[in-house]
Order: structure tokens, then sequence, then C-alpha cells
């Protein structure tokens, strides 16, 4: 799950600043040895949560969170513009109550990253909160999702005392309480279907 998070967050952040930024290195495609961070492929080349969060990450036509900015943004990487999209845009609490909503009715022009929606400043009993992203064209049965846990206890870099591999943190963001979040009833069906030699 952190891999998939700091993947999507890096790449989402390019595409946001696409204007200012001129590309971005990924360390690594594929691990030279069995590990937990950084490869896109571990060492038996099977796709791992990072994957998945550059593959979220790089959407052509996304809606995103902005960390630095505490905004929502459009990013259209295709070369036509796109028009008709609804943006729903949801903070939720820990125990799913609704602390904000709203709906937006958007056009964007080809290639564009555009700054959609600044968020308010939430304050949660439990420090945490979640952010629903949902963009919806005319065309699609199935909305493009984007989901955040965030903490209103912010993340502080420290800029002076880092590599230049990695800044570091003085402080970091507060998700202690997403382990006091009440366990889900899940219930699942399945079918099977079988299939004749040709299949």
């Amino acid at each position: 799950m952190a891999n998939y998070e700091a993947m999507r967050a890096m790449f989402e952040a390019f595409h946001v600043n696409r204007s200012n930024a001129t590309g971005i290195i990924q360390w690594m495609l594929n691990s030279a040895m069995p590990g937990m961070l950084w490869q896109l492929y571990d060492w038996y080349l099977m796709p791992n949560g990072a994957f998945y969060g550059a593959k979220n990450g790089c959407r052509p036509l996304n809606l995103v969170y902005h960390y630095k900015d505490h905004s929502i943004y459009l990013i259209n990487d295709y070369l036509q513009a796109v028009e008709d999209l609804s943006a729903e845009i949801r903070m939720l609490a820990m125990d799913g109550r609704e602390l904000f909503a709203k709906t937006i009715e958007i056009r964007i022009g080809a290639n564009q990253s555009y700054r959609l929606y600044s968020l308010p400043v939430v304050q949660c009993c439990e420090n945490i909160y979640f952010l629903d992203l949902r963009l919806k064209t005319p065309a699609d049965k199935t909305p493009l999702i984007n989901f955040y846990w965030l903490s209103t206890k912010q993340d502080v870099l420290d800029y002076e005392s880092g590599e230049w591999f990695l800044t570091a943190h003085s402080s970091f963001a507060d998700f202690t309480a997403i382990n006091r979040m009440e366990k889900a009833d899940i219930v699942t069906k399945h079918t099977f279907i079988e299939q004749d030699e040709k299949g």
C-alpha cells in the first residue's frame, strides 16, 4: 500500500506541474534482488503496488489531489479538449460521515493541467479523513475513481538536512488512528463458469 501511494503521488505531481516539469526519473523498473521497495516489478517479475500506483497516476484523463496546495486538479493528456465532465469531490470521516461534498461540471482543453478546486480545511476528531474523487464522462458507465487517506496533521519537510536524493522530515502526518477503525464485515459471492475445450 505504501508503494502504491508513494508512486501514485509522484506521477500525479508530475502531471499537475506539467508546465514546469520536463520529465521524471523513476528508480527502479524491476528489482535485482528480492525486496519490498521502489520497484514496479519484483524479483519474480510480478507487478506490485508501485506498478498500479504509476499506472493510476499516469491516466491520460485524471482527477487528482495535490498535496502541496491542498487542491484538486483535472489532468488532460489527450491532444483534444474533453467536454461534459462531472467531477465529484467528497471528504469523509473515518466512520463514513460525509464532511464535505461538491460536484463541478467542467470541460478541459487539450494537453492541460487545471486547478479545479481548493479544498476546505477539515478538523476531524480522529485526525484522519478520506478524500473520494470521481470523474464522469458521458461515454463512460463507470467513473474514474481516486481515493486518498489524509491527516489533519501535515508532514513538515526539512529541506536543509536532507540528502541530494531525498527530502527529510522534521515531523510526520499522523495516521495512527487508522489502527482503531472498526473492522468491516465483508460478504463475497462468486460464480464459476465452465469453458469448453475451445474456450
